[in-house]
């Protein structure tokens, strides 16, 4: 059906139409999106960035790309041949220090980044952090 079910999910009745998307596509950096905001031409999604490399991990190589978000993904273009990729440096923290996630690392490891999307094209335009 097309209602909310018991356990409080939605289950639609067809997946919503879409024009592009950008996802983060870096496997060394990942955002916890928080909060999204439309002004002027562009989308701005803020949340929490991580660096996912362990400076204390044996063999660990320092990155100056930890993450990376990449569109616009259409249904023209589905793996992102002609997308843009914008790419930033995050500070790799130890996993040993701070409190103790669920998904493992620690709670000190993040800053705040904020991604800026043209909303008519979808391509990527910048990632500010605050860390």
């Amino acid at each position: 059906s097309c209602s909310a079910a018991v356990d409080h999910t939605y289950k639609a009745c067809e997946v919503p139409e879409f024009e592009w998307a950008v996802y983060g596509t870096y496997t060394t950096g990942r955002m916890y999106g928080m909060a999204s905001a439309i002004a002027g031409d562009y989308i701005f999604a803020g949340g929490f960035l991580k660096s996912t490399l362990n400076p204390e991990a044996d063999g660990f190589v320092e990155s100056t790309a930890d993450y990376g978000i990449t569109g616009p993904f259409t249904t023209i273009d589905p793996d992102g041949t002609n997308a843009t990729t914008v790419e930033v440096d995050l500070e790799s923290y130890p996993t040993s220090g701070g409190a103790k996630e669920n998904a493992g690392g620690s709670w000190r490891a993040y800053e705040v980044g904020v991604a800026k999307i043209d909303i008519t094209t979808g391509e990527p335009v910048d990632v500010f952090v605050y860390g």
